[in-house]
Parts: C-alpha cells; sequence; structure tokens
C-alpha cells in the first residue's frame, strides 16, 4: 500500500510475526513521481496530436494542445535538469547520465525519437522548401520570411499544414519521453535529499 508521500511496508519481525511500518518518502523521489505524471501526460497528447494529423488536423486545429504540451516539454525538461543538479551540468549526463539506474531500452528508446524527430523535422524543410506553409491574399503559398515561395493548391497546403503538425508532435513528444523515463526510473544513482 502507498500512500502519497509516504511508503507502508510488511515486514517480518525476528519473533516471525508480520507487522506494518511506514517510512517517509523522499521529496524528491515524489517530486520525480510528478514529473513522470506530467510527462506521460504531455507524452500522451503529443501522440494524439500526431495521430490526429493524419485524420485532418492541422497545427491551427491543435493550437492549444500544441501550446501546452510544447510548455509542458520545457517544463519538465528544466525540473529534471534541475533536479539532476550537479550531475545534469555535465555534458556526459544528456548522452549517458541520465539513464543510470533505469532499465536497458530506455536510453536507446530516447535516441531513437529524437532520431525520429529529426527525421520529421528535416523531411518537412525539405518538402516545403524551407518556408512555412500559409496564406497570403487567400492564395495558398509557402512563405520564406515576407517572400512567396511558390504557390500552391489547397490540398498541397493541408498535405503540408498536416506534416507540420507531425513534425512538431514527434518533437513535443521526443522532449517528454526522457523526463518521463527519468522520473519513473532514474534518479536513483543520486543522494536522496
Amino acid at each position: 500500500m502507498v500512500h502519497f508521500g509516504h511508503r507502508t511496508e510488511v515486514v517480518q519481525s525476528h519473533s516471525g510475526c508480520f507487522k506494518k511500518i511506514s517510512r517517509k518518502r523522499s521529496p524528491i523521489r515524489t517530486l520525480l513521481k510528478l514529473i513522470a505524471i506530467a510527462a506521460s501526460c504531455g507524452l500522451v497528447a503529443s501522440i494524439v496530436a500526431y495521430a490526429q494529423s493524419f485524420h485532418g488536423a492541422t497545427p491551427e486545429t491543435l493550437s492549444l494542445l500544441l501550446i501546452a504540451t510544447g510548455i509542458g516539454a520545457a517544463a519538465v525538461s528544466l525540473s529534471v535538469y534541475a533536479l539532476g543538479y550537479p550531475a545534469s551540468k555535465e555534458q556526459a549526463f544528456w548522452s549517458k547520465g541520465f539513464s543510470q539506474g533505469m532499465p536497458s531500452w530506455a536510453a536507446p528508446c530516447v535516441y531513437i525519437l529524437w532520431i525520429i524527430a529529426v527525421a520529421h523535422l528535416m523531411w518537412f524543410s525539405v518538402r516545403s522548401d524551407f518556408a512555412g506553409p500559409t496564406i497570403v491574399g487567400g492564395q495558398y503559398v509557402l512563405d520564406l520570411r515576407g517572400r512567396i515561395v511558390k504557390v500552391l493548391t489547397e490540398a498541397e497546403y493541408l498535405s503540408l499544414k498536416r506534416a507540420e503538425l507531425r513534425s512538431f508532435a514527434a518533437l513535443i513528444a521526443s522532449c517528454h519521453v526522457m523526463p518521463m523515463l527519468y522520473g519513473w526510473f532514474g534518479g536513483t544513482h543520486r543522494n536522496p535529499r
């Protein structure tokens, strides 16, 4: 039985009787669990946004969800940075250090999701000629800093907007995975405060 902030354990005494003892949980461990829950919610929201892009959703239709999950990604990442202090100041923390005390599949999972996110961003950039699909004067265009690169059909415009949503959703999902895994499994290698 686990209560917020406390851990109840059943142990056997020297006489052979079982008894319950309650131990306080470290506030850092509790905070890490809260970060993991927040990151899990952000990951689910970004997966929903990614899936909705295949059903016609664009960044404009899911703008509130994207803003919330983007802010959440920054918040949980900064929280892991702060909780890992001083270990998180080391460059090796972000490549290997965060995976200490985690299952062996955790670090490869984070790396794969970042590779997928970067691939989505590059694919979208190349496909859109490094410009953003927008509407100017009632026309669908690719706009690069105020310069119209190409005039698009409505189908091309919507296709690029959905690809843009997938790129952002993949990026936000990859930002949430590391804090989520660190909150659930990591942080055990540090001394509790």
